[in-house]
């Protein structure tokens, strides 16, 4: 092992395993003197050594053997105007209330607030209350009434559910365009023994993804320490390593696509693990945080606040620093000036959990029908392209990805006949509205939102000026009017062909 490791270290000036990560690499930026770039300065000059060389001892960063695509930057043929990047980050379980540029204190979460200093957030961007239903959405363009998929796979029989590839797919619409596209992380849309190339036939060139459920039947297995993950059409065996942390491949598995891909259009879609519980020890932890680093253990229903918080509030760091690495990587390889970072989540925070905004405690909201359950981050970042340090308070969507990113990457949004809308209009200053209001469907749950007001499936009627909560109120002849609009939008919503 001491030689294989040796013979690894000279391969230094090899460009698949140049510049790895260390585990205990900080998100915390260093500013070059004299240096006036922006985005630069924000996240400092790249950093690290060759890190995460257990894995890659393992052989997952070869793509010669896991790569199905087979191109690299070298058989590229890159251009001074070809369309941008895209790098999207999505997080799992994290609501606005735990982010600093949405008005949070409990975290510190230093790269995701550089990427809020360097573009625009949205300060009303909705997803579903679960993640299933969320990601199809992002997906597809479409609605989960039009989809079916409305809940979370495995809660409404059969369990044998696999995602229809002839749906509509961000990965296959970037592909068409010329992109090379990739996915790491979470999937959560199809068991591997029944479709072995699910992710492939949705767009993805590569993947490296955790397997979830390899079939309908077996036990959820680890997406942290010791992952099961399922990588290009095959069950990686060569993860089942305890000193192996799933965000870390995953991480440097998009990492090394990029690299690989440089000199062309890439779409690297980034659906994190992270922070899903289990709240499981990170490899940043010290002291009692590093107890629970292998046994995956849920939260236990009476467990103190404290204690959840703990834990969670490491898991943040390390999401934190791992989306920090990749935007690093992007100024390392000089492409952060023409690639587009979009970061969000799928869903609000575990209802289990509380976080602090100032003086006000908030109490997660995943799975509940509002702001706290729904509302999501949206932070997008491009260079020269949106206003840095901006924000808006318009309304955006799930369904509205796919369409702008076909916009971003020069293609006609109007074909894919989805539910959404472009938003590039809005991000490049173009526009200062996008919807009026909002639609959010999960599990025969719905409700339609707008500035002041929602109407959910019961009939009720609320007052949403303090988006966190909501409160419902009382008829009167005010109230109908507006009952009336929102209703009128949900039939606009329904009936759309």
């Amino acid at each position: 092992m001491l030689r294989r490791m040796a013979d690894r270290e000279q391969l230094g000036s090899d460009s698949r395993n140049a510049h790895r990560f260390s585990p205990r690499e900080k998100s915390v930026g260093i500013l070059a003197p004299g240096h006036h770039d922006p985005v630069r300065a924000l996240f400092g000059r790249p950093r690290g050594r060759l890190a995460g060389l257990a894995w890659c001892l393992l052989g997952a960063c070869s793509p010669a053997e896991d790569s199905p695509s087979g191109q690299t930057s070298d058989q590229a043929t890159g251009s001074e105007d070809r369309p941008p990047n895209v790098v999207l980050i999505l997080v799992d379980d994290l609501g606005l209330e735990a982010l600093n540029a949405y008005g949070g204190t409990s975290y510190q979460t230093p790269a995701i607030d550089r990427l809020a200093a360097t573009g625009m957030v949205f300060e009303h961007c909705f997803a579903t209350p679960s993640c299933t239903a969320s990601r199809v959405q992002l997906l597809t363009g479409q609605y989960p009434f039009r989809t079916g998929w409305d809940r979370l796979q495995g809660d409404r029989p059969p369990d044998d559910r696999t995602l229809d590839v002839g749906l509509p797919s961000v990965g296959r619409a970037l592909k068409s365009r010329g992109y090379a596209t990739a996915i790491a992380g979470k999937w959560h849309l199809a068991h591997f023994s029944q479709a072995p190339n699910h992710v492939t036939e949705m767009g993805f060139d590569e993947h490296c993804v955790w397997t979830h459920k390899l079939a309908p039947d077996s036990p959820i297995p680890r997406r942290y320490w010791k992952p099961s993950i399922w990588q290009n059409g095959k069950f990686h065996r060569r993860s089942q390593k305890d000193a192996v942390y799933g965000p870390e491949v995953f991480t440097e598995f998009l990492s090394d696509f990029i690299q690989r891909h440089r000199d062309q259009p890439f779409f690297a879609f980034y659906s994190m693990c992270l922070v899903h519980r289990p709240y499981v020890a990170t490899p940043d932890d010290v002291g009692e945080l590093r107890t629970a680093r292998v046994e995956e253990t849920p939260v236990k229903k009476g467990e103190a606040v404290p204690q959840q918080l703990a834990r969670f509030g490491s898991n943040v760091a390390c999401m934190d620093r791992l989306v920090g690495h990749l935007i690093r990587r992007l100024q390392e390889l000089d492409l952060i000036d023409n690639t587009v970072i979009l970061f969000t989540s799928d869903n609000g925070t575990d209802a289990r959990l509380e976080s602090r905004m100032g003086s006000r405690i908030i109490a997660g909201g995943k799975t509940q029908m509002n702001d706290r359950g729904a509302a999501v981050p949206l932070i997008v970042s491009w260079q020269g392209k949106v206003a840095a340090g901006s924000r808006n308070a318009t309304f955006v969507d799930f369904t509205d990805f796919l369409p702008t990113l076909v916009e971003v990457s020069g293609g006609d949004p109007g074909p894919l006949n989805g539910d959404g809308t472009s938003f590039l209009p809005v991000l490049q200053g173009r526009a200062e509205e996008h919807r009026e209001t909002i639609y959010v469907e999960e599990a025969g749950r719905w409700f339609v939102r707008g500035s002041s007001h929602a109407l959910d499936h019961t009939g009720q009627l609320f007052d949403v000026s303090d988006r966190f909560a909501w409160k419902p109120v009382s008829e009167s002849p005010s109230n109908e009017s507006i009952r009336a609009v929102l209703s009128a939008q949900l039939e606009s919503v329904r009936s759309r062909e």
